[in-house]
């Protein structure tokens, strides 16, 4: 275990930290738990979480390889690893015992106003109302289609007069 510390004029707002390089510079899957790969097909070991058991996966090397890609990152971005009170086995226990101690609303007794509404109360912004006349009421005219497919970087154009009379 490394340790590494931060000096600075402002001690209070630094922290000292301890960092893990197994966190930092973890792969998808270690080579330790790659079993087989034989007649285009990979065999694995994965956890078990119910019974805490290692057991063996066998998958298409195609269909493995897509699983292994969406642990790869673009270019320029950096995994980070959540440890300590926001570590995945213990979240929910910690966050609530922070929550009980800084006296925060718990889920049971949080308010579930509409968006506008907390909007409202937050900013004094109806952002309902027509922001030029402040008394008409804004209405959907049309909804802007989510990219499912394609090039992501299409341009999306507001609807004609002929697609507004065809729908």
């Amino acid at each position: 275990m490394t340790q590494s510390h931060v000096r600075c004029a402002f001690a209070p707002i630094c922290v000292f930290t301890k960092i893990k390089p197994e966190y930092t510079y973890r792969v998808a899957i270690s080579n330790q738990r790659l079993v087989e790969l034989k007649d285009g097909q990979v065999t694995f070991r994965y956890k078990d979480r119910q019974s805490h058991q290692n057991l063996p996966l066998t998958l298409e090397a195609v269909e493995f390889i897509r699983r292994f890609l969406l642990h790869s990152l673009p270019a320029g971005f950096v995994r980070i690893r959540h440890y300590g009170f926001l570590a995945n086995r213990y979240r929910q226990e910690h966050l609530a015992k922070i929550k009980h101690a800084m006296a925060l609303p718990t889920e049971s007794n949080r308010t579930t106003d509409s968006l506008p509404s907390m909007m409202l109360s937050l900013t004094g912004i109806d952002f309902t109302r027509c922001p030029n006349c402040r008394k008409a009421s804004l209405q959907t005219v049309a909804e802007i289609p989510k990219i499912s497919s394609g090039c992501r970087h299409q341009i999306i154009r507001a609807p004609t007069a002929a697609m507004r009379a065809a729908a």
